[in-house]
């Protein structure tokens, strides 16, 4: 599991801060409702879905969304 801070946000995008100062944006439609600046978020990114608990197609999307920013900076 990924702990993250919302550090602000900017027009549609929240930046999200990690612990180790890397910074990903994320669109506002896949946070949780009401997700406030400060607020900690907790990713559990999974390439596969497990077949007992299905992952949302929101949550798979964002899981995918921050593979992908982490694997550019590389």
């Amino acid at each position: 599991m990924i702990q993250a801070t919302v550090d602000r946000f900017e027009e549609n995008f929240a930046i999200i801060s990690f612990p180790n100062g890397d910074s990903l944006s994320i669109h506002i439609d896949e946070l949780p409702d009401n997700t406030t600046e400060g607020a900690t978020l907790y990713f559990n990114p999974s390439l596969e879905p497990n077949s007992e608990s299905p992952v949302p197609e929101n949550q798979e999307n964002l899981a995918k969304n921050i593979l992908n920013q982490i694997l550019k900076k590389n």
